[in-house]
């Protein structure tokens, strides 16, 4: 009765038999040490699913940017859920008689910085309707602007989840302009200007508090370990951009910062930017939960445990070729044992509500053991390799990863994908509310 024997098996015989002549390589071959190469995956896939205690504080080390402008600023802002804003009233006499001023604000607008006295700020501008008369619902005679400047930052809330705010609560008026039409009631501006101040500051201070325009929530990603939190945020007016750093529990190798990029493509509103060392982090945490697989059986299916051949993520770097460049290591420890240092490219495609990495062009560099059997020619078309890149692959989800105060992310349609050598940025625009 014959048996069938697997790819592995017939690629170490068949690189056996080439290196008949050559004793010493068959020999280290066969002596590979499976239980010490078994512990040594056991090391490296339990390193890939550490997770730090706690996200950083602060900015520093930062890989990973959100970049808004003022467009989806003022988008994310005016899904805060007010359909029908409120007529805001108060009467004061005049010549001996009630006159009413009510006015009907609309939407503010930010504009990113502020004045010389707090260039971080948002700059609101909110239009008006005025009516002015000697009824309770007076005629409407005109309109203006109030000009304002408020704070803004990033609060935690529920959760792992941080907002981003603007702080009206903390309201400056920075000016107002008022047109009333009326040659009778043109005579007690000085009265009514105050009124108008008083009543636009005093609804938009409790109105919108705190007005939450975004919430970065955590990652869908894998098992759900993997929280993400914003940091910051820098504001650049020069650019109309605001730069949120964010952070994660994610361990991610030493290193600066990733360079701030402050500026998006032109027509872009939104960008994602990713250092490859947080991308990294995210591979090796997907390989240690099994979203991509670590363990296959010698066909080069996914096995549950026990699976002969592992394999664990090291390095990965962008280059200007628009591919990320990966590094890993294949261990086989039953039977021949060995590893074997694999280099593959990973392409990136955005697809509605997500961002996938796919794994593809795996060659193998160099081995041990077995993976000195294994680095031959006939190895990199088999049908594991095959099978492998038909499974290492995962999605990050970006719909979810901010949201308004309604919990309700925007609609965002893909702008521009780019690898490079300074790492992943992909960019969108916000559908108009």
């Amino acid at each position: 009765m014959k048996h069938a024997r697997s790819p592995l098996a017939l690629a170490a015989a068949a690189a056996l038999a080439g290196a008949a002549c050559d004793l010493s390589s068959v020999t280290q071959v066969l002596n590979g040490d499976c239980a010490s190469y078994d512990s040594a995956y056991q090391v490296e896939i339990a390193q890939s699913g550490e997770l730090a205690a706690a996200i950083p504080a602060t900015p520093d080390g930062f890989a990973m940017g959100v970049v808004l402008n003022q467009r989806a600023v003022n988008e994310l802002f005016r899904r805060l859920g007010d359909t029908e804003l409120p007529v805001l009233r108060q009467s004061f006499r005049l010549l001996g008689q009630s006159v009413t001023v009510a006015l009907q604000p609309s939407i503010p607008t930010l504009a990113i910085g502020g004045d010389t006295r707090c260039p971080s700020c948002f700059a609101a501008a909110v239009p008006f309707a005025v009516g002015v008369g000697f009824t309770e619902d007076p005629p409407q005679l005109g309109g203006g602007t109030l000009s304002a400047q408020m704070p803004l930052g990033l609060v935690p809330v529920e959760g792992a989840q941080t907002a981003f705010v603007a702080s009206f609560q903390e309201l400056d008026v920075t000016g107002l302009q008022l047109d009333v039409n009326n040659a009778t009631f043109n005579t007690a501006l000085s009265t009514i200007e105050p009124i108008v101040n008083a009543l636009l500051s005093q609804w938009l201070r409790s109105r919108f508090e705190n007005a939450r325009i975004a919430t970065f929530d955590t990652w869908a990603l894998g098992q759900g370990s993997v929280k993400l939190a914003g940091r910051g945020p820098f504001v650049y007016p020069e650019t109309e951009t605001i730069v949120v750093a964010m952070q994660s529990n994610l361990k991610v190798a030493d290193g600066p910062s990733m360079t701030m990029q402050t500026q998006l493509p032109n027509g872009a509103d939104v960008g994602f930017i990713f250092d490859p060392r947080l991308l990294l982090s995210m591979t090796r945490r997907m390989n240690y939960e099994s979203v991509i697989p670590s363990e296959f059986d010698a066909t080069g299916q996914q096995a549950v445990s026990g699976g002969g051949t592992k394999v664990t993520f090291q390095t990965l770097a962008s280059g200007d070729d628009g591919l990320l460049r990966a590094g890993a290591t294949l261990y086989r420890t039953d039977n021949l044992c060995g590893t074997a240092n694999l280099s593959a490219a990973m392409g990136l495609t955005v697809e509605p509500g997500v961002f996938a990495f796919s794994i593809r062009d795996v060659q193998v560099t160099s081995g041990e053991g077995v993976g000195r059997l294994l680095s031959q020619d006939a190895w990199g078309t088999g049908p594991l390799v095959n099978a492998l890149l038909d499974t290492l692959q995962f999605t990050v989800n970006y719909d979810q990863m901010f949201a308004g105060e309604r919990g309700e992310s925007p609609e965002m349609g893909t702008f521009q994908a780019n690898i490079d050598a300074r790492g992943v940025s992909v960019f969108f625009n916000i559908a108009d509310l």
